[in-house]
C-alpha cells in the first residue's frame, strides 16, 4: 500500500467511502470472473462425458442383434440411470390401438423398490394427468411433482418429487415412453441430461422398430418355409409362348381371381398382362432353358385389380425325349411382406446409422467450437482420406471407417487448453509436449468404443511417421497401420495448405510438394501417390 499523501489526507469521507465500495465491487467481478470459468470448465467435461456415453449408445445397439435387444435395453438402463442421477427409469410401450400400455422394461437404484409386476397392464386412460403432453409427442420435464400435481400434505416418504417423460415417437405415431424419476429429492437436471434422455428414447425406438421388423421377417420366412415343404400354392405350367395352360385355386386367388378359368382364359400374354417388368420374364426363361430350373427367383407381379405383389418363383424346364423343352412348370409364393419389412429393416438400420454419424459429427464439433483456426479440419481431413483410399481401391466398409477416423482423429485436442491450440507465435517446448499428448488422450477416449473399424488405433497413430520420427511411440513401417498412414498423409495436406494462428497457408502445391519430397521416407509411398494422382492428375479440390 502506498503512503499517504497530501491528496489522499484532504479527500472528503464520502470520497474515501466510494473508492472503498470501487474495490469491493472489482474484487467481487473478479470472483464472479473465476466461477464462471469453473463452470465452463465443467460444462465441457459434462459435454465429453454425455457425447462419449451418446456414442456408445448408439454404436451399441447399431451392432446388437434382434434378440440380445430387450437384454442391451437393461443394460443401458442401468448405465444411464447411474449416471443421469435418477432413481427409477422405466418404459412403458402402448398396444396397438393405444388403449392400453404395460411397464416392460425398469431400473431401480438401490433402496428404490420396483413396481414393473405391478404395472404390467393397464389403461391408458388411467394414465396420470401431468404426463398427457406426451400425446402431442412432448417432453414432460417436472422438477417438483407434488407442486405441479397439488399434493396435499405431507408426501410419503418413497412419493415421487421429480419426473421427466419422454415419449417414444416413431413415423410421428406415439409407441410408448420412457420415465425417470427422482424419489429421494427434488431434482432440476441439466439439459445436457435431459438432451441425453431424448437421444436414448430415439435409440430405444428405433432398436425395438428393428426387433419388431426382424421378428416378423423370421415369422414371414418360417411361414413361407411351411407352406414351400407342406402345401401346394401357385401351381402353375406355362407354355413356350407366354400362356398358361393350367393353374390351381390357390395360384388364383393369389393373383386375385375367382377361379383359375378366369386366369386361363383372361391372361393370354404372360410377360405384358402379368409381369411387372416383362423383361424379368425373358430372363426367368433364359435362366430356365439354360440351367433347367430356378429358385428363389423374385419379381413383381400385377393383380387382376392393377395392385402389385411381389412373388418368389421355383420353377424347372420340362423336356421331351429328345431334350427339347415342352412347357415349363413350377410355383409362385407370394413375398409381399416379406419384401416390406426388409425395407423397415433398411430404414430402421439407416436411422441408426444417421444416429451414429450425428454423434460423430457432434464430437468432431465440439472440438472445433474450442479452435476456430481448425474450424473445419477434421471434416476436411475426413474427406480427403476417403478419396485417397477410394484412389487406392480401398472397399466401402474401409472408406466408411477411415471417415469417421478423419472426423474423431484430433478428439484429444479437447483437453488441450484453447489459449495453446490459438496461440498466434511459435509455441515453447512444453506447450507442444501438452499438445503431442492428444493421440493418447484420444485413443483413452474412443479405446472403449465398439466400433467396427480401428478408430483408437488409427488416432493414437496418425503423427507416427515410417522413419519412426513421429510420436507418440515412434513406430515405423508397418507397425503403423495403413488408415493412420492414410490419415497422416491427408493430416499434413490439410494443415500445410491451411491457415494456422502462426502462420498463413503455405498453400497446396508446396504441400504436395512436401509429401512427394518425403514419400518412402516419413510417408507410405502408396498412399502418396494416390494423393498426387487425385491432386495433380485429377484435379481434384477441396473447400
Amino acid at each position: 500500500m502506498r503512503p499517504l499523501g497530501m491528496d489522499d489526507r484532504n479527500k472528503t469521507k464520502a470520497q474515501l467511502a466510494n473508492e472503498l465500495s470501487e474495490m469491493r465491487q472489482r474484487l467481487a467481478l473478479l470472483e464472479q470472473t473465476r466461477e464462471a470459468k469453473d463452470q465452463t470448465e465443467h460444462a465441457f467435461k459434462s459435454t465429453e462425458e454425455t457425447l462419449k456415453l451418446i456414442l456408445n449408445l448408439s454404436t451399441n445397439f447399431a451392432i446388437l442383434s434382434s434378440d440380445e435387444i430387450y437384454d442391451g435395453i437393461d443394460d443401458v438402463m442401468k448405465i444411464v440411470g447411474e449416471f443421469a442421477g435418477v432413481d427409477r427409469f422405466y418404459m412403458f410401450e402402448f398396444s396397438d390401438d393405444g388403449r392400453f400400455t404395460r411397464n416392460t422394461h425398469e431400473w431401480c437404484a438401490h433402496g428404490i423398490e420396483p413396481l414393473i409386476q405391478a404395472r404390467r397392464g393397464l389403461p391408458s386412460s388411467k394414465l396420470p394427468p401431468f404426463i398427457r403432453p406426451i400425446w402431442d409427442l412432448e417432453v414432460v420435464n417436472i422438477p417438483d411433482l407434488p407442486k405441479a400435481t397439488k399434493r396435499n400434505g405431507k408426501s410419503p416418504a418413497k412419493a415421487t418429487q421429480s419426473i421427466i417423460v419422454v415419449p417414444m415417437v416413431y413415423n410421428i405415431s406415439l409407441m410408448g415412453f420412457l420415465g425417470f424419476e427422482s424419489i429421494r429429492e427434488k431434482k432440476i437436471w441439466p439439459e445436457s441430461v435431459v438432451s441425453l434422455l431424448k437421444i436414448v428414447g430415439e435409440t430405444f425406438t428405433n432398436a425395438l422398430v428393428r426387433k419388431k421388423t426382424e421378428d416378423s421377417l423370421r415369422e414371414s420366412e418360417s411361414h413361407f418355409r411351411n407352406i414351400f415343404d407342406y402345401a401346394v400354392e401357385g401351381i402353375f405350367q406355362s407354355t413356350l409362348d407366354d400362356r398358361y395352360m393350367s393353374v390351381n385355386p390357390a395360384f388364383a386367388r393369389t393373383l386375385g381371381y375367382e377361379s383359375p378359368q378366369e386366369v386361363l382364359s383372361t391372361i393370354n400374354d404372360i410377360s405384358r398382362q402379368l409381369y411387372v417388368n416383362s423383361e424379368s420374364y425373358q430372363t426367368l426363361k433364359d435362366l430356365l432353358t439354360e440351367k433347367g430350373f430356378i429358385e428363389g427367383y423374385e419379381t413383381e407381379f400385377y393383380k387382376k385389380n392393377g395392385s402389385k405383389i411381389w412373388v418368389s418363383i421355383n420353377a424347372r424346364a420340362v423336356r421331351n425325349g429328345n431334350e427339347t423343352i415342352s412347357f415349363f412348370e413350377g410355383f409362385h409364393q407370394d413375398i409381399t411382406q416379406r419384401k416390406q419389412a426388409e425395407n423397415a429393416l433398411m430404414k430402421s438400420v439407416e436411422s441408426l446409422k444417421r444416429t451414429l454419424d450425428g454423434t460423430v459429427d457432434a464430437l468432431s464439433t465440439t472440438l472445433e467450437m474450442r479452435d476456430p483456426y481448425t474450424a473445419g479440419h477434421q471434416k476436411r481431413v475426413a474427406l480427403i482420406a476417403c478419396e485417397i483410399a477410394q484412389e487406392m481401391g480401398l472397399s466401402k466398409q474401409q472408406i466408411e471407417g477411415i471417415r469417421v477416423m478423419g472426423f474423431l482423429h484430433d478428439i484429444g485436442k479437447i483437453v488441450v487448453p484453447a489459449e495453446i491450440l490459438s496461440k498466434p507465435g511459435k509455441i515453447n517446448e512444453y506447450e507442444f509436449h501438452i499438445i503431442k499428448a492428444h493421440s493418447q488422450v484420444g485413443y483413452d477416449i474412443l479405446k472403449g468404443i465398439e466400433l467396427p473399424w480401428p478408430v483408437a488405433v488409427a488416432t493414437i497413430q496418425h503423427h507416427e511417421r515410417l522413419d519412426g520420427s513421429g510420436y507418440p511411440h515412434g513406430l515405423k513401417g508397418d507397425e503403423i497401420i495403413l488408415e493412420a498412414r492414410i490419415l497422416a498423409v491427408a493430416d499434413v495436406l490439410e494443415a500445410m495448405a491451411s491457415h494456422r494462428p502462426y502462420r498463413p497457408a503455405l498453400g497446396l502445391d508446396r504441400a504436395l510438394g512436401e509429401l512427394a519430397q518425403k514419400k518412402g521416407t516419413v510417408y507410405d509411398t502408396e498412399v502418396v501417390k494416390a494423393c498426387l494422382r487425385l491432386f495433380i492428375d485429377k484435379g481434384f479440390r477441396y473447400e
